[in-house]
């Protein structure tokens, strides 16, 4: 298989230039994976995300954006990264909710549907969240306020989270 050269090129400059997350979109982009840069660049990602990996397990949102930092916002790999993001809250909201810290509990609730909206799966934490509080949850639920899956992704950008 041969290599766009322009991609090289775009990809080398970014590299050069210390863009990392330019550097994943290119590689994303031209399916570049047989050059040894982009061997480098791989492994360096698949060791962020191992370690992004561990914070969600133990409910750390903050660890995973301190660790991904400008990477956060690589566009083509937003799918795995919002699904690391939503398992961290999870993760903390269960934990919240087994440890009787239910104004806690109720705040990351209400985070996690600013943030990624109201979905099925936070549904689920609601109603856990409910049912051993015996508080109930404010929320109101519109189509016009559904968001796209993605949505997060601008939370982000706007927030002081990211560097």
């Amino acid at each position: 298989m041969s290599v766009n050269p322009k991609a090289l090129q775009k990809l080398q400059e970014a590299y050069e230039a210390n863009h990392f997350k330019e550097c994943y979109e290119i590689v994303d982009s031209y399916a570049l994976d047989s050059l040894e840069l982009v061997e480098m660049l791989e492994k360096h990602w698949r060791r962020l995300i191992k370690e992004s990996e561990t914070f969600a397990l133990k409910g750390q949102v903050k660890g995973i954006l301190a660790t991904l930092k400008e990477l956060l916002f690589v566009e083509s790999r937003q799918e795995l990264i919002g699904d690391l993001l939503r398992l961290s809250f999870f993760v903390k909201i269960s934990q919240l909710i087994s440890q009787k810290h239910y104004n806690t509990a109720q705040n990351m609730i209400y985070s996690y549907i600013d943030i990624f909206a109201y979905d099925l799966e936070i549904a689920k934490s609601i109603q856990e969240f409910e049912f051993k509080s015996s508080l109930k949850i404010a929320i109101f639920r519109d189509e016009s306020d559904r968001r796209s899956r993605g949505y997060w992704r601008e939370y982000f950008h706007k927030s002081d989270q990211v560097v």
